[in-house]
């Protein structure tokens, strides 16, 4: 079996003979794609080679075929909401965990591995459950398959491509010229059935495996995860002073979350680029806490800590809406007050509590002891217009977002809630515009009849920020940071292995 890069050499000499013949190169993650499509420009220009990912090879030959049948994609929050409202059918021992926060979730991430091992339905199961917890599942689960049958997901896509393609009916698969599969390019029965069924149909089908290198290991200890951070920065700086390119460096991690913060920051302030894959979770990201913290703050019922960690994280505009007009946000003075007047949560006592200090500078300016001390006079006068501006502000907020706490359509909600985000924040600030799309996604929900209140809107764009990424350079641009079991199909001339401590790794 050749592997990939005496592949990619291959492909190179062959392409003056013919420069636009087309192949293809499947690759096991885009990033992987990316970097042999690379290392073929460093060997020779090209044109009319494409690497791509079996998911997206199986959109070219089956996503025409599932259009024709009305049939839409299934995006992440319909299944999310879908796998919520079967969760409330629970049967038997189930039924007692059915409103549990979670349960939902985790039953989502069973139906998604059922359909990962080729299961389309409960008749699928062989020998079939006679009862128990897993025969309640896969009752939902044919429940959940049916009330998602107007969509598909990657695996049906899959699965369409491949019977395209056995069929003759695949038209693109023409296109798709001589294949080179780099492993492991699936992890899905659907997955391994496209292969197979490209195997027999296509003009050239190859494999290629990855070429046998025996690293220099050398190990370094660290007593936790921040000092192993700050030792891997140390190895990267040593790597690239000795020549190697950064592009050619790469961190990979265990599963521990701490990691890619924790490398992110080491390298940053070691002045290096850095490339995390998939990327910074937008839930990291300022614009993304600053809107949850937006939505939450209801649930929260407005609790002056919540309200001003959520001012001083978010990039919200300099302006903020009042009642007549807009007012200028001062966030330190505003906490200063507020914690003066006794806020502590609730609408009615951010009302009283304002007011009551309001008055109490009035009365002050109204008194004897204004003549006597300009420069506290003039204290006096800021306070009670910062306090004022303050209230217009809370008090306009809190009319604006309790209505959504009642639920509603989930297009209506969505239209409400994004206004108040362009109203809030900053336009052009960082992730906002990449924050917005997924708000706008939950109201794919809005297709099988779906509704939010705030509360349960809160948890599901918690869910999408958590699973959205934003990547702040480009690969090849910045030494590159992943979990290890994203780093099929990629190499790297040096490697830092990290979570190797008390056995994480």
């Amino acid at each position: 079996m050749p592997d990939v890069f005496s592949t990619l050499s291959l492909i190179a000499a062959a392409r003056p003979a013919d420069p636009l013949a087309p192949v293809t190169v499947i690759a096991p993650s885009h990033a992987a794609g990316l970097q042999l499509r690379r290392r073929l420009a460093g060997i020779a220009p090209f044109a009319g080679v494409r690497f791509e990912t079996l998911p997206r090879i199986a959109e070219l030959l089956g996503a025409g075929y599932l259009a024709a049948q009305k049939r839409s994609p299934l995006a992440r929050p319909i299944g999310d909401y879908v796998a919520e409202q079967v969760a409330r059918e629970s049967r038997g021992a189930l039924e007692q965990v059915a409103d549990l926060p979670g349960y939902a979730r985790v039953l989502r991430q069973i139906f998604r591995r059922l359909r990962r091992g080729g299961i389309r339905s409960a008749a699928g199961v062989r020998p079939p459950p006679t009862g128990g917890h897993f025969g309640e599942i896969l009752r939902l689960y044919d429940r959940y398959r049916a009330d998602t049958s107007a969509f598909y997901d990657e695996y049906d896509l899959m699965d369409e491509a491949a019977a395209a393609v056995v069929s003759g009916r695949a038209g693109a698969l023409a296109d798709l010229g001589a294949i080179y599969v780099v492993a492991p390019s699936t992890d899905s029965a659907a997955g391994d059935a496209l292969l197979r069924a490209l195997a027999e149909q296509a003009p050239s089908y190859q494999e290629l495996e990855e070429p046998v290198v025996e690293p220099e290991p050398r190990f370094v200890l660290a007593p936790d995860p921040a000092s192993e951070a700050r030792e891997t920065a140390r190895e990267v700086v040593a790597a690239l002073e000795a020549g190697v390119a950064m592009s050619e460096v790469a961190v990979l991690h265990g599963a521990d979350r701490a990691y890619p913060r924790l490398l992110r920051e080491a390298l940053a302030t070691a002045g290096i680029p850095a490339v995390p894959l998939p990327g910074v979770p937008l839930i990291e990201m300022p614009a993304g806490r600053g809107v949850l913290s937006l939505a939450l703050l209801p649930e929260r019922e407005f609790a002056r800590t919540a309200t001003m960690d959520m001012l001083s994280v978010a990039p919200t505009k300099e302006w903020l809406p009042g009642r007549a007009d807009r007012v200028r946000a001062l966030t330190t003075a505003w906490d200063r007050l507020s914690r003066e007047a006794g806020v502590t949560r609730g609408a009615n006592a951010w009302s009283e509590r304002l007011r009551a200090l309001i008055k109490d500078r009035e009365a002050a300016l109204a008194g004897p002891g204004r003549g006597e001390n300009e420069a506290r006079a003039r204290a006096w006068e800021y306070e009670r217009d910062e306090a004022t501006r303050l209230l217009d502000f809370i008090e306009t907020l809190i009319e604006r977002l309790t209505p959504l706490r009642e639920p509603q359509p989930a297009t209506s909600f969505i239209r409400e809630f994004t206004k108040i985000v362009e109203d809030y924040f900053e336009p052009g600030a960082e992730a906002l515009e990449e924050v917005i799309s997924e708000i706008e996604q939950l109201g794919t929900v809005g297709a099988v009849g779906g509704s939010f209140s705030l509360s349960s809107f809160a948890q599901a764009l918690g869910a999408n920020l958590e699973a959205a990424y934003r990547r702040p350079n480009s690969l090849g641009n910045g030494v590159l940071i992943a979990d290890y079991r994203a780093a099929a199909g990629l190499r790297f001339r040096h490697v830092v292995l990290c979570g190797a401590y008390e056995g994480v790794l």
